[in-house]
């Protein structure tokens, strides 16, 4: 996505944004947000104008924590904090571990989800304990308000 969104434009147009996520691997830091290139191993910063250019291809990004992805009770919150507020839901992963913390990122207005990996897998009846303790929760409701017209 952040090489050729000419590519990503072309694949939403053809299926509709409701069907492309695009990933963020990002962290944050005193200069502001960076985003994280696999291939060349280096990070850089990331402009709201660059993220309102891609949101008109998306329906979600996918926000992930890289520095803190495995370990337990690390997410940055300041990533979702200081995350410019354009008009695309954000689903965030990444050191979320306590459902605490997890609670306390679905507070934040743009965030629609979180997603958990294998901190599920180490405890318990960890998928029960999460949904009970996230299931008392009171959660705003879902906002389904979109830019793109139905045909």
């Amino acid at each position: 996505m952040h090489d050729d969104l000419k590519m990503v434009k072309s694949i939403s147009e053809r299926l509709g944004a409701q069907a492309v996520i695009g990933v963020l691997p990002i962290s944050w830091s005193d200069s502001g947000i960076k985003w994280k290139n696999y291939r060349n191993k280096e990070s850089c910063l990331i402009s709201e104008q660059e993220l309102v250019k891609k949101s008109e291809t998306v329906s979600e990004f996918l926000l992930i924590d890289w520095k803190n992805e495995g370990l337990p009770n690390s997410f940055d919150d300041r990533i979702v904090v200081d995350f410019p507020d354009i008009d695309v839901p954000l689903i965030v992963f990444g050191g979320l571990s306590e459902h605490e913390q997890m609670q306390a990122v679905l507070k934040e207005k743009q965030v629609a989800a979180i997603a958990v990996g294998n901190f599920l897998n180490y405890k318990e009846h960890s998928v029960q304990n999460f949904k009970k303790s996230l299931n008392s929760m009171s959660l705003r409701l879902a906002d389904y308000e979109t830019k793109y017209t139905l045909l």
